[in-house]
């Protein structure tokens, strides 16, 4: 029986999703069909709606593996120079630019719920929130959103601009905004 955790479903969600990447690369998240999905993915309907509710489903899912990826980049050993991080981030959004701004079309045109966060992004901010002991939650969570809605709003004009910066010059342009007087306290 295919359930869920067991190797076939998740051979079958890595082929949905990949089947709703390769449809991203030609077309936009709001645009796509189950049925080409399912059609791409080589899955009945059936098999499709026994793993995700809808597209929105999907595409969350989707995202939040995209996020746990870029948070990986940040997982440093201690021997990277500050920025180093972001500079992998950058080289992978360059590298992905298509699915970059795909997503960032599909959920600009959504709000995001901030007091829903992924299980990644709470691990995330559970990991800083241990770094900084005696922050509170809530002063780790407004730095988050001030954050995350700037560095998305930096990376879609710089996806607009079809990447022209390189990664290294993404890193000293956040780092000016994010640090304007020159201390370097977060890399």
């Amino acid at each position: 029986m295919n359930k869920k955790g067991n190797q076939r479903y998740q051979e079958t969600c890595l082929r949905i999703e990949k089947a709703v990447l390769n449809l991203l690369e030609i077309k936009g998240a709001e645009q796509i069909t189950v049925s080409e999905v399912c059609r791409e993915a080589q899955v009945h309907r059936t098999t499709f709606y026994g793993h995700y509710k809808d597209i929105p489903d999907l595409m969350n899912h989707v995202a939040g593996k995209v996020y746990e990826h870029m948070m990986e980049g940040f997982e440093l050993s201690g021997k990277e120079k500050p920025g180093e991080g972001f500079v992998r981030l950058f080289y992978y959004i360059r590298d992905n630019q298509q699915l970059f701004r795909c997503l960032m079309d599909y959920y600009s045109a959504r709000r995001f719920d901030f007091a829903i966060l992924p299980p990644s992004m709470e691990q995330h901010m559970e990991k800083v929130r241990d770094k900084y002991k005696g922050a509170d939650y809530e002063s780790i969570f407004y730095h988050h959103i001030f954050f995350s809605e700037g560095l998305k709003a930096v990376l879609y004009r710089w996806l607009m601009r079809e990447c022209a910066e390189t990664p290294e010059q993404m890193w000293e342009i956040v780092s000016k905004e994010y640090n304007p007087f020159g201390r370097n306290n977060y890399s």
